[in-house]
């Protein structure tokens, strides 16, 4: 399963990728996984995020474009991978926080991905995401407070503009992550059969049976 998961910050997608690893490992699949596309890059270690983020926005921009399309080869590598963020994240968060224009167009990247990848939006209400930044604030957060409705909006926009055609989208404003996991899996279920290979639905279904 290729799995690109997008939301605005704190809609709960760190929570849900610990919660569909653990999903996996039950069922012996062992997704490839990265989660770093933010500026700054998470795989970095903290001396070095704080450098990063001092970097002129032409080496962020490089960097981040680069990383892009590293990991399209990535996705198109991996049988089960998961891209936390990934290109979506690029457009919306680059102009708005980080100060360049990125050198990618999201649709030249989707058009590139293997034809099975699905792209999961995870959304949450504003009030939601004010709450949990409010609560457990990360040490780089990027979205401001007075910018959280207009990120929303954003991210809907372009998962509706998205070439990618499996598309699942889930409100975890009152779900717990387990509920968010189980509505995911039941939402790949949905989607027509033709759009997963026959390892997937195999695996699907036989984690379904023995939950």
């Amino acid at each position: 399963m290729r799995l690109v998961v997008i939301g605005c910050e704190y809609a709960g997608k760190s929570t849900f990728l610990q919660k569909v690893l653990e999903w996996g490992r039950a069922h012996h699949i062992h997704f490839h996984v990265d989660d770093h596309f933010t500026v700054p890059d998470a795989s970095l270690t903290d001396e070095d995020r704080d450098i990063y983020v001092t970097l002129p926005p032409m080496i962020k921009e490089r960097y981040q474009r680069f990383q892009i399309w590293y990991h399209v080869r990535l996705l198109n590598t991996f049988d089960d991978m998961v891209a936390v963020g990934f290109h979506i994240e690029e457009v919306i968060y680059d102009p708005l926080y980080f100060h360049f224009t990125p050198h990618i167009n999201p649709r030249e990247v989707e058009a590139s991905l293997p034809s099975d990848t699905i792209l999961l939006l995870l959304r949450a209400s504003p009030d939601a995401i004010r709450d949990r930044r409010e609560r457990s604030p990360h040490r780089y957060n990027v979205i401001q407070t007075a910018d959280i409705s207009e990120v929303l909006a954003k991210f809907e926009t372009e998962y509706q503009h998205s070439l990618i055609p499996r598309k699942i989208a889930i409100d975890t404003t009152n779900l717990t992550p387990e509920e968010v996991l189980a509505e995911f899996i039941s939402s790949v279920l949905s989607l027509p059969w033709r759009t997963l290979s026959e390892k997937d639905l195999l695996r699907i279904f036989v984690s379904r049976d023995l939950a």
